[in-house]
């Protein structure tokens, strides 16, 4: 006989996927309206933005090959905790977490595997984001002398 884990209940589910609606729909406002705008002016001027005096135009590849995997890390690191407790308990999901559906409890080396693997996620995106740390030093800078400083206007987030 399989075993089950505890699930939400209709109203548990429907105030957490409201909450996450909400979350989802400023995030996609926020994206369309401020920042998919701003990364195309940075894309025309890069040379036009700082922040604490330092000029964004000479750090790109840092944002891009170890900003973003960090970004990602910071997101996947609850998990980590989550799956120490599933190792600890010896089974998938920890012992009094609950389900959105209905999920079989697993057991033994299943749920070793399982756990595992979801640690291994937040790891690998910190080693990307290390890595890409180094690979960013090695790559050329932005050459900001060929770039025209007139395009540059102050604005709420730019400073010229």
């Amino acid at each position: 006989m399989d075993m089950y884990a505890e699930e939400y209940t209709k109203r548990e589910k429907l105030i957490r996927l409201g909450l996450i609606g909400a979350i989802g729909a400023a995030v996609v406002f926020f994206s369309e309206y401020w920042l998919f705008p701003l990364i195309e002016d940075f894309a025309v001027k890069p040379h036009c933005y700082q922040v604490f005096d330092i000029q964004i135009g000479k750090y790109i590849w840092y944002l891009i090959l170890c900003g973003i995997p960090l970004s990602v890390f910071l997101l996947t690191l609850p998990l980590i905790p989550f799956c120490i407790r599933g190792l600890q308990d010896g089974q998938y999901p920890p012992k009094g977490t609950k389900v959105y559906r209905k999920t079989a409890i697993r057991f033994g080396a299943m749920a070793t595997l399982q756990s595992s693997v979801q640690i291994l996620i937040p790891l690998l995106l910190f080693c990307l984001s290390v890595l890409g740390y180094f690979q960013a030093a090695a790559l050329s800078p932005v050459d900001l002398c060929h770039l025209d400083p007139a395009l540059c206007q102050y604005d709420l987030f730019r400073y010229t």
